[in-house]
């Protein structure tokens, strides 16, 4: 078994081995079981050498094989390469040429521009987010952010422990977003761990204050008519460092005035079931951040998703939260905070979806068109078949997913 288990370890990983193969009651193969990095090429064999020095070729097989997929860096499926388009020959026989309506001398059609003059159907979905990421310097995970980024319509973002230098930021964070707003804690911090991002196009964010282990300052959504404050929380690993954040944040929940979130990394837990499957919970742990919460009358905001947001593969614990004041709670009671799959992170990432109102009733568009009978017939079919178009891809876009999603938050429950 040790032998046995020397092969496993040049795979990754062992976990485990079957009873036949434990018990010897099989001799034609061993079965094991392996935690491997399905990023990688899997080893289809390995040279083993035996105590006389004689090397020899072990080949390895697998009972099941993880899809993963090097385009766009998810499991679960492979993108087909793209094929050149061939174009079919011309039919044989009679054809008909595409017919098109024609404006007569004399009869003049007008299309009212009711784009920008109708009233706003669907709502507008922008997101806030934060995400823990170990290392930002490598491709992957620069691309990961990306499309992270995009596919949840994130407006303004929080990266922890990026661990970028400060003369490659600039870069990295171009190579990321290309127009977007950021500021950092460099000045306060020699580690590299928070950066706050924001499209300007949709959102403003105005930096008030920053120290090692926070980010502070005040988010406007015009389109919203949303205004608010918002802080990017990284605590430092000590109990004695976290006694200077909760003095901070006390200084702060001192001056608030309005609506107030403070979300990402507390490097604590709140209760012993934050850490039940892990290590025994001290009470000295959790006094502080208690003690914070009590004094500001601060609360954590409902979440949804997974129970525990941190884990080394051993040890699962809660230790990320999005905390809110009184203010945040009346306003905004209808939005709750979500902490995704870990992704590539061993953190969970966490986003907040605003939504603006939808207006009431079901509203008509009229349309102007002159013209024969016929010709107004097929100009109004024309402009309603783009905006039921836009409203399937607004509304109805990406249904897959969001059961797939579902799915995946009903088997975590």
């Amino acid at each position: 078994m040790e032998s046995l288990s020397r092969i496993g370890s040049g795979l990754g990983v062992p976990l485990s081995a079957d009873a036949c193969t434990s018990n010897f009651d099989r001799i034609s193969y061993a079965r094991v079981l392996v935690k491997m990095d399905v990023t990688k090429k899997l080893v289809r064999e390995l040279k083993i050498k035996d105590p006389s020095g004689r090397v020899m070729k072990q080949e390895v097989t697998y009972d099941w094989v993880l899809e993963y997929c090097h385009t766009c860096l998810k499991v679960g499926h492979n993108c087909p390469l793209k094929q050149p388009k061939q174009t079919a020959p011309p039919p044989k026989g009679r054809q008909f040429k595409h017919q098109e309506w024609k404006h007569r001398p004399g009869k003049e059609m007008a299309i009212d521009n009711l784009t920008k003059d109708a009233p706003k159907l669907l709502s507008s979905i922008l997101a806030l987010a934060s995400r823990h990421i170990r290392g930002l310097n490598k491709a992957y995970k620069q691309n990961e952010l990306k499309n992270f980024i995009r596919g949840n319509k994130v407006a303004l973002i929080a990266v922890i422990e990026h661990r970028v230098k400060q003369h490659n930021a600039e870069r990295t964070i171009r190579e990321i977003t290309q127009s977007w707003g950021w500021c950092h804690n460099y000045d306060s911090s020699n580690k590299e761990r928070i950066w706050v991002l924001w499209d300007p196009g949709l959102v403003n964010f105005v930096e008030i204050s920053k120290t090692a282990q926070f980010i502070h300052g005040i988010v406007q959504i015009n389109t919203m008519r949303m205004e608010f404050s918002f802080t990017a929380i990284y605590g430092l690993r000590t109990i004695a460092d976290r006694k200077v954040l909760w003095a901070d944040l006390r200084n702060i929940a001192a001056q608030q005035q309005g609506p107030w979130l403070a979300m990402r990394d507390y490097n604590t837990i709140l209760s012993e079931k934050d850490g039940e499957l892990g290590n025994p919970v001290q009470e000295v742990e959790i006094r502080d951040f208690g003690d914070f919460l009590l004094d500001t009358g601060m609360t954590e905001m409902r979440t949804v998703g997974r129970s525990f947001t941190w884990t080394n593969g051993h040890t699962f614990s809660r230790i990320d939260r999005a905390i809110i004041n009184a203010d945040w709670a009346m306003r905004y009671c209808h939005l709750e905070a979500t902490f995704m799959d870990h992704g590539f992170s061993d953190h969970s990432p966490l986003a907040i979806k605003l939504e603006e109102q939808r207006d009431g009733g079901l509203k008509t568009i009229q349309k102007q068109v002159r013209g024969s009978a016929m010709e107004r017939v097929w100009c109004k079919l024309k402009f309603i078949k783009g905006k039921m178009k836009q409203l399937n891809r607004t509304e109805y876009g990406g249904v897959a997913e969001k059961i797939q999603n579902l799915r995946q938050q009903i088997s975590e429950l």
